[in-house]
């Protein structure tokens, strides 16, 4: 029984079909893309399993005696164990050998059959990781792809009556060193199973071409009838095997217009359709075109994850392209598989441009000696035994979606080496190759980017590549590219960052730097964020990841690190900025004029509806509607909108709102910035009796450090506890490789020591120190307070941070207050929290909230809920309030959760009876190094000296 070792080898299939394009016959023109509509198809949903942690063929003869549904992930149904890594393969690495018990499970249904007539085929949309399939007791076939289509003719082996099924799924085999994705490592039949019974003399495969003017050609395996409509006008009927339709003023398709046209092919009783756009992607030099004009990706990596597992339903893809819809994403990177198949025809729908991916990766073979090293890259990638397997996941994902409007790229795989050397014996050098030979579409592939101890960070010349492509550049090496600064890599082509501005917890702070590099410049196509949703496993109301299951080698949480949560119910704030990012307008203010620019590649923004409103000091003092009428692709109109005399803080908001979508993008300009401030009146005082500060109806009581311990008023106490310094914050995920210099240099436990304390000209002056056992003094500090008896406080502090230590993440002062200030009342960037780098989204105005409001909730609990260009924060009790403001801009965020006692999930936050605001000069802006460059210095605290005044009013 040989052929059930068929896992421990390289084989592709055995027993399958050729690959073909994906359609679904009808038995007549009630199309859909819900497979139960078509009487040809027959759904296998539900199956006796049985699991077994140890493969063995003993276990193929076993009759299973569980009722599961298909599609669905085993460990999602409580077998086997739950499991997050990265790049590091979950067994001993030795290719192609798996040196492991390999786990699998046992589907068996069966199929009636009434009447047996024509051809019958089963087909398998997606079943990780490989498997062997028996009808009626026979051994029909074996096929690996954990992503790809597979199709058998089981027609021979069908009786009339009932009818055995039965699938060997295994966890691993040989080939799942080319599937090491970034996700969590989940088992079985996770896409549809259906036979489909069709006439004799059926059509198998045809090809859909266009030239992006007026035609549409198909080719098929046999000559039949086809009748083209635009919408349900018959435009033209032909037979034959070579067919070529001519188009009058055809419509165009791209992703702002996605006109589709519809093939109906009819043979032997059977029908199929097919939707078309006319369109052509082609490259002119060095820039991306799609019908003749350049085109930009605003993209997202897009993984097939859900609440269950790898299953996606027709909803479950809707939803997320509607989503994207609203946010302007126009883009998809099917990371790092093909999608499900019907995905693309969704996306060509709605309009999405897909960047449709092999299912490859093998990441692994750099960490194999327990290190990291750049020089294992391509140990697979120039090894002649792997290069079938490579080839051949190439031309399955070709051959299912060639007919897809959508997809206008090909990717050979995701971070699995190259070759060292130029022009080399690559694997997939040759897929690239063969897949030009098939299809005119470009090719990408990110990992012929060449890292090594020789060869530094260039993309090797393998002739076969269409565009350059990027994980995480800084934007300095794009401009570099782009200016001919890198000699071994001339900017001759397009170029795209597959990945970037890893959206990982509190993320995305460089997405709008990233993009005034690529809207300015027609050399760079687009650019795909990573990622669109969170993975996980929901449990006990909780997300869980890497570490939860019990298991030993994992990744954490960096499998935590999308724009959405996991069950589409909230987005982040990062995906709020990305959109922002995205949005298919500006607004430029020149000269007296506002200009709205038309971002979009190809449409007018006759679509949309714009008002732009008036405020000063956030109220509303005029609105205005805008006619956008006219203003075609990348052109721009001017307005002219009548300003208020009154003087104060003036900013005019436009918003932009999509009629179709709902996409709501918001634009400010801020005319003038002069927010109205408490003045402090002439009589100051620095009267103290015991120790505490007199003012009028209050009292204020500063400890031996010149810290404010307490505010009193009418015996009702305002702090919880002492004021302190603060120049730390509980850690984003974008802070995991810097987290360490904060930690060696006693951020998070640093105190104020005064050295002296005087009262000069009615005002107290603190002097100390920032520091912590062990090591020399953060900061030198002075610190004076000027009060009045209205109740007012005046705070102004100087600081000359010591040169050894890195950027702090804030600098500010953190005010303990008592859990009954549960209001809040500001004037800032908002209502979301807003970054020095994250703020697109966020304008600036008044704002109301509760305390609970203030927060932003991520899996892993981190700093939250900044809000910058702030000037007021009221905190409202039942009998007082207290008010911080600045003439200037100043950050604050509130929360009442301690940053120093936060758990592993969300989940398990608990609140501390207390309210923490934090009143700082600046906080750090959040960037994306999780995965990606170091934080823009302009966003970080680099100063060494600084001025920082604020006032308090109490109420």
């Amino acid at each position: 029984m040989e052929r059930f070792q068929l896992h421990n080898t390289l084989t592709t299939q055995d027993g399958a079909l050729p690959s073909r394009s994906y359609y679904i016959p009808f038995a007549d023109e009630n199309f859909s893309l819900d497979l139960k509509k078509s009487t040809q198809v027959r759904l296998l949903s539900e199956w006796k399993f049985a699991y077994f942690e140890k493969f063995t063929e003993a276990v193929i003869d076993c009759e299973p005696m569980t009722a599961i549904h298909v599609p669905s992930c085993w460990q999602s149904l409580g077998y086997d164990q739950h499991q997050y890594t990265n790049i590091r393969y979950p067994f001993p690495y030795q290719p192609p050998l798996i040196l492991k018990d390999i786990p699998c499970g046992v589907y068996v249904t069966e199929m009636k059959i009434d009447e047996k007539k024509g051809k019958y085929y089963i087909n398998f949309d997606g079943v990780d990781c490989c498997y062997y399939l028996f009808v009626n007791g026979e051994y029909v076939g074996y096929s690996t792809v954990s992503h790809s289509h597979s199709e058998f003719d089981i027609t021979d082996r069908l009786f009339i009556g009932e009818n055995k099924i039965k699938v060997v799924v295994l966890k691993w085999g040989s080939i799942s060193y080319l599937e090491d994705q970034d996700k969590l490592r989940m088992s079985g039949i996770f896409r549809e199973v259906y036979v489909l019974n069709r006439p004799e003399g059926h059509v198998v495969d045809y090809k859909i071409e266009t030239n992006g003017v007026d035609t549409i050609h198909i080719t098929l395996d046999k000559p039949v009838c086809v009748r083209l409509y635009d919408g349900e006008n018959l435009i033209d009927e032909k037979c034959g095997a070579d067919i070529t339709f001519y188009v009058s003023n055809a419509k165009l398709w791209n992703a702002e217009t996605p006109y589709l046209y519809r093939l109906v092919i009819a043979n032997a009783g059977e029908f199929i359709e097919e939707k078309v756009g006319i369109r052509r992607i082609q490259i002119d030099g060095n820039v991306l075109k799609l019908n003749g004009k350049p085109v930009k990706f605003r993209g997202v990596n897009h993984h097939s994850s859900t609440k269950n597992g790898y299953v996606e339903t027709i909803d479950d893809m809707l939803k997320d392209i509607l989503l994207m819809k609203k946010y302007s994403v126009n883009a998809v990177r099917t990371s790092h598989y093909p999608p499900h198949p019907v995905f693309c025809k969704l996306c060509e729908e709605y309009g999405l441009y897909v960047l449709e991916e092999a299912d490859l990766e093998t990441h692994g073979t750099v960490v194999k000696d327990g290190g990291w090293k750049s020089e294992y890259w391509s140990d697979i990638a120039e090894n002649p035994m792997w290069r079938e397997q490579i080839v051949h996941r190439s031309l399955r994902m070709y051959e299912r979606d060639k007919n897809r409007t959508s997809v206008v790229m090909w990717s050979l795989g995701n971070e699995s080496g190259f070759s060292v050397e130029d022009n080399a014996d690559s694997n997939f050098i040759y897929a690239a190759k063969k897949l030009h030979e098939f299809d005119s579409r470009p090719v990408h592939y990110e990992g012929s980017y060449t890292v090594s101890e020789t060869i530094k960070f260039r993309h090797v010349q393998e002739n076969c590549l269409d565009v350059i492509s990027r994980m995480y550049p800084s934007i300095e090496d794009m401009q570099r590219y782009m200016n001919g600064e890198i000699p071994e890599n001339p900017p001759t082509r397009p170029y795209v960052l597959c990945e970037y501005t890893h959206a990982m917890g509190n993320s995305c702070g460089d997405c709008k730097d990233y993009w005034e590099l690529i809207y300015a410049n027609d050399i760079f196509c687009g650019a795909f964020v990573w990622e669109w949703c969170d993975h996980g496993v929901y449990q006990d109301g909780k997300l869980l990841y890497g570490g939860d299951f019990g298991e030993i080698v994992h990744d954490g949480n960096f499998c935590v690190d999308g724009l959405v949560d996991l069950d589409r119910k909230r987005v982040h704030t990062s995906l709020l900025e990305v959109g922002e990012v995205y949005s298919p307008y500006d607004v430029q203010y020149e000269n007296g004029k506002f200009y709205l620019q038309n971002r979009q590649d190809f449409a007018s923004l006759d679509g949309f509806d714009c008002k732009a409103c008036v405020k000063v000091n956030g109220t509303i003092v005029g609105e205005a509607s805008l006619n956008l009428t006219g203003i075609a692709a990348k052109t721009r109109k001017a307005f002219e909108i009548e300003l208020p005399s009154l003087n104060g803080y003036v900013t005019i908001d436009f918003t932009l709102t999509d009629r179709v979508y709902g996409v709501k993008s918001l634009r400010q300009v801020v005319i003038s910035d002069e927010y109205p401030t408490t003045q402090i009146s002439g009589n100051k005082t620095a009267k103290t009796d015991n120790g505490a500060i007199i003012l009028g109806k209050y009292t204020v009581k500063l400890d031996d450090n010149g810290m404010i311990e307490q505010i009193e008023k009418g015996g009702v106490k305002y702090l919880a506890e002492t004021t302190k310094f603060n120049v730390y914050r509980a850690p984003m995920d974008n802070d995991r490789q810097i987290k360490w210099e904060w930690e060696k240099y006693r951020f998070d436990k640093a105190v104020f020591r005064a050295v002296e304390i005087a009262s000069e000209n009615g005002e107290i002056v603190v002097d100390g120190y920032l520091c912590y056992d062990a090591i020399a003094p953060l900061a030198k500090i002075r610190l004076i307070y000027c009060f009045d008896e209205s109740g007012k406080i005046e705070v102004r502090l100087t600081a000359d941070l010591a040169e050894f230590i890195c950027k702090p993440p804030r600098f500010g002062l953190t005010f303990v207050l008592k859990e009954d200030f549960d209001k809040v009342t500001y004037f800032a960037h908002g209502p979301k929290e807003a970054y020095e780098d994250k703020k697109l989204y966020a304008p600036i105005g008044l704002y109301e909230s509760d305390v609970d409001g203030m927060v932003e909730h991520y899996v892993v609990p981190q700093d939250n809920g900044c809000h910058v260009g702030a000037r007021m924060v009221e905190l409202t009790a039942k009998n007082c309030a207290v008010r911080f403001e600045r003439n200037r801009d100043f950050a604050f965020s509130i929360t009442p959760y301690d940053q120093y006692t936060l758990p592993r999930h969300d989940a398990d936050l608990k609140k501390s009876g207390k309210v923490f605001v934090n009143i700082d000069y600046r906080m750090s802006g959040v960037g994306s190094n999780s995965c990606g460059p170091a934080l823009n210095p302009k966003y970080a605290i680099t100063e060494k000296h600084i001025d920082f005044d604020f006032s308090i009013i109490l109420k």
